[in-house]
């Protein structure tokens, strides 16, 4: 499939090939041609992308949304070659969309520590393959995107957060949202005095098998041992989430619900979900997800992130002078 739709618009929206809607429910929103590019790998694990028609490109601005379900090198990698050969095809500016910005958690925790930080390295590889924008979900490292190459518009979850919970009614009988660290503690603070509820933070430490090991939940505002709501930025192999549900379980929270912001879902995470105690799950669409088994479908809830996408692409638009929508 290649341009879908093509309209008197300046700008082309490039979207990966599978089932991710996002993307495109974006494109039929403004109104805006869709062009499909391929990833794959070889068997020496080498990314390989095609795009059958790169010839519309010339001249137009492009968003450019980041490849799915690989490794974050992949994904740093993809979007750097795909947007070197839009640049050479003679897009006028791409505008990529990374959802999961890889190697931004490590950000604060490498300054502070004053090693080398990779975000500036990375935001440096894009800009030179000719990346002019960067439009993503929420850095762990928000006071680093002021000084990066290329202008980042970062996008909060807050309020997406706040709406899912309202709306599975999980604010009633006064349950405690709970931070995996303090990396997480600074929204889920905000969360809860918008919603004027209780939080603490789960301080979790690694050890050699990348397990959880203790639980401290001596920080925040305090706990009454009921409904806990667990929030982390990211969920990979499951076993971090699943050992903290089962600590609060076993700490006396009679239900855990988590809310995952990156939900990377490695083989063998939804297994390990599945098998937990965790009551529900809340993961948004930003990305695309894996299949869900049926026997898991009742616990995982799929939150829809689609706005909060789209307010912030279109925010870069109206900035960057770009025309989308019907021609007037």
């Amino acid at each position: 499939m290649g341009v879908l739709k093509r309209t008197g618009a300046d700008c082309i929206v490039v979207v990966p090939h599978g089932e991710w809607h996002l993307p495109y429910d974006l494109g039929y929103s403004l109104e805006l041609p869709i062009l499909r590019f391929h990833a794959k790998h070889f068997t020496d694990g080498e990314l390989s992308l095609r795009c059958p028609e790169l010839v519309v490109v010339k001249d137009k601005d492009i968003v450019l949304f980041a490849p799915q379900r690989m490794s974050p090198s992949d994904i740093v990698l993809g979007v750097a070659f795909f947007a070197q050969v839009l640049k050479q095809s003679q897009a006028k500016s791409i505008i990529a969309v990374i959802p999961y910005f890889p190697y931004a958690r490590q950000e604060r925790s490498l300054v502070t520590i004053n090693k080398p930080a990779p975000l500036q390295m990375v935001v440096s590889l894009l800009k030179v393959a000719g990346v002019t924008n960067i439009v993503s979900v929420w850095f762990n490292a928000v006071d680093s995107i002021r000084n990066l190459p290329v202008p980042v518009l970062t996008v909060s979850p807050r309020s997406l957060l706040v709406d899912e919970i309202l709306y599975h009614k999980l604010n009633v009988a006064d349950p405690c949202l709970v931070a995996m660290n303090v990396r997480t503690s600074s929204i889920v603070r905000e969360i809860a005095q918008i919603l004027k509820l209780q939080y603490v933070i789960y301080d979790k430490q690694r050890v050699y098998d990348n397990a959880v090991s203790g639980l401290k939940v001596n920080s925040g505002t305090g706990s009454d041992r009921g409904t806990a709501i667990l929030f982390d930025d990211v969920i990979a192999t499951g076993t971090t989430a699943t050992r903290a549900c089962r600590d609060l379980t076993r700490y006396g929270f009679s239900k855990v619900y988590g809310f995952f912001l990156h939900p990377l879902l490695y083989p063998g995470a939804l297994e390990k979900i599945e098998k937990s105690d965790f009551k529900k799950v809340f993961f948004p669409n930003s990305m695309m997800l894996p299949v869900i088994a049926d026997s898991l479908k009742e616990r995982v809830v799929i939150m829809d992130a689609y706005s909060v996408i789209e307010k912030a692409v279109k925010s870069v638009l109206l900035q960057c002078n770009i025309r989308f929508g019907p021609t007037p």
